[in-house]
């Protein structure tokens, strides 16, 4: 590459088979994992899907990846804010087990909710889930995918978006209390959380 270092290189899946201190293979590392690169070098940041409906890396299904990041001073950066289309269109089938048939029908009754939440606010439901996720911490970094510039746009306005302690966390009820219906991927599809092998 011509360079003497690299400012960010991101690695994304784990080989649960390979020792993370040999491939340093962090983007979606469990606790442990992060602990244990970290000791081979710094890690500064983390990719990994986090929006109000993917909460696995507060949580001991993640394995408290967020504590860990926090712990060691990592920024964690958000992919899928908007989760995969969830929030933004809702009535699309895609090709995850989401938004498959059996389970499309019933995941609409959470994104109604959260557009209520929105139109309460006077914001659509993409602002709403980025101004939240801004709201988790100024170690989490958004990081939306957009196709089209008004999108964009769009997403840039969640700056404008602040919540109050009461209403993060009424999002954050409102969300838990309801079910999200499927995985978000095909089980083996990704090795996301993943404790590797001892050095």
């Amino acid at each position: 590459m011509g360079v003497d270092y690299v400012d960010l290189y991101y690695v994304h899946r784990l080989d649960p088979k390979m020792p993370v201190e040999k491939t340093m293979e962090l983007m979606t590392g469990a606790k442990n994992s992060i602990r244990r690169a970290y000791t081979v070098a710094p890690v500064d940041a983390v990719q990994v899907e986090y929006n109000p409906f993917q909460l696995d890396i507060e949580n001991e299904t993640g394995t408290n990846l967020l504590s860990a990041c926090r712990e060691f001073g990592i920024t964690v950066f958000a992919y899928a804010p908007l989760g995969r289309g969830f929030l933004t269109a809702p009535t699309t089938l895609r090709p995850t087990i989401r938004f498959s048939p059996a389970n499309f029908a019933k995941n609409p009754v959470l994104v109604n909710r959260f557009k209520a939440l929105a139109d309460k606010k006077g914001c659509t439901p993409g602002q709403l889930a980025l101004a939240w996720l801004s709201a988790q911490g100024e170690d989490i970094m958004p990081i939306p995918g957009t196709k089209k510039l008004k999108y964009m746009v769009e997403n840039v306005g969640a700056l404008k978006v602040h919540l109050s302690k009461v209403e993060v966390q009424e999002i954050r009820d409102k969300v838990e209390k309801a079910e999200v219906v499927g995985k978000r991927n095909p089980l083996g599809m990704f090795t996301e959380y993943s404790v590797t092998v001892e050095l």
